[in-house]
């Protein structure tokens, strides 16, 4: 992921590591985590359960 990273910084700022800014290292991070996000298979499960909870009913809801 490190050499990702050294690409990405040359590539969009010319630089690397050392000479880089806190905000372009963090922007080339998220950039990296969003390529790998979007590669991983997505998962569609079959069932969703839905719940409602009376804890967060407020007021007047709790006397209908």
């Amino acid at each position: 992921m490190e050499k990702q990273l050294l690409e990405l910084l040359n590539d969009r700022y010319g630089c690397d590591l050392d000479n880089a800014t806190k905000v372009q290292i963090y922007e080339c991070l998220m950039q990296l985590a969003k390529d790998k996000m979007t590669n991983l298979p997505k998962e569609t499960p079959k069932k969703k359960l839905y719940y409602i909870s009376a804890e967060f009913l407020i007021g007047k809801l709790l006397s209908n």
